[in-house]
C-alpha cells in the first residue's frame, strides 16, 4: 500500500506536512493512529491522500493496518470520478450521516469515526460521543457482534443527534 510505504520511508511528520493529513491517536492505545485528509488543503488526487479516509495504523508495528474502511471516492460528474459501466450499474440514494467503523483490536470490538480511532469526538450540541451514540443504536437495534474478526464493518450512523439533513429525522435513536 502506498501509504504504508510512504510512512515506512518518510515518516508521519512528513506525511502530515506534505499532504495536510490530520492525525488522531487512540486514547487507550496511543500507538494506533487514525489518518484523515483535509477536504480543503489535501491534494485529493493523490492515492496516498485517498487512503487517509479514517484508516487506523499501528505505528509501533511497522504501520500494520488495524482498520481500513475504504479510500476516498469522487462523486459522479467530478473529473476524478470513476468511469461507470451503466449497463451493470445500480444507483441507490446516498443518505448522509456519520460513517462509523466497527473493528477488532486487542481481543475486543471497537468503534471509530473517520476522524477518531476511538469515536471519542462529541456529537455537537449533546453530551454524548459518537462511540456512545453508536453503541446506543447498536444495542437498541438488537445487533450481534460479528464473528469475522479479520474484517472491519462500516455503518452510516443516522440519528436525530448527528443529523446532516435536519428535516429527515424526528424523535430519539
Amino acid at each position: 500500500m502506498e501509504l504504508q510505504d510512504y510512512l515506512r520511508t518518510q515518516g508521519l511528520e512528513s506525511l502530515c506536512n506534505q499532504f495536510k493529513i490530520k492525525v488522531n491517536r487512540h486514547q487507550q492505545f496511543p500507538e494506533l493512529v487514525c489518518l484523515k485528509y483535509s477536504q480543503i488543503e489535501s491534494p485529493l488526487e493523490e492515492k496516498i491522500v485517498q487512503q487517509c479516509r479514517g484508516i487506523i495504523l499501528d505505528e509501533a508495528n511497522n504501520w500494520e493496518i488495524i482498520s481500513y474502511p475504504y479510500d476516498n471516492f469522487f462523486n459522479y460528474g467530478e473529473s476524478q470520478a470513476a468511469t461507470l459501466d451503466w449497463k451493470n450499474t445500480r444507483v441507490y440514494e446516498k443518505l448522509d450521516g456519520s460513517l462509523m467503523v466497527l473493528y477488532f483490536y486487542q481481543g475486543e470490538w471497537r468503534v471509530q469515526s473517520t476522524g477518531t480511532p476511538d469515536g471519542i469526538a462529541e456529537v455537537k450540541g449533546f453530551d454524548l460521543t459518537f462511540a456512545e451514540l453508536f453503541w446506543k443504536v447498536w444495542h437498541s437495534a438488537g445487533y450481534q457482534l460479528p464473528q469475522e474478526t479479520a474484517y472491519c464493518f462500516m455503518f452510516e450512523l443516522m440519528t436525530p443527534y448527528n443529523r446532516i439533513d435536519k428535516d429527515r429525522f424526528s424523535g430519539s435513536p
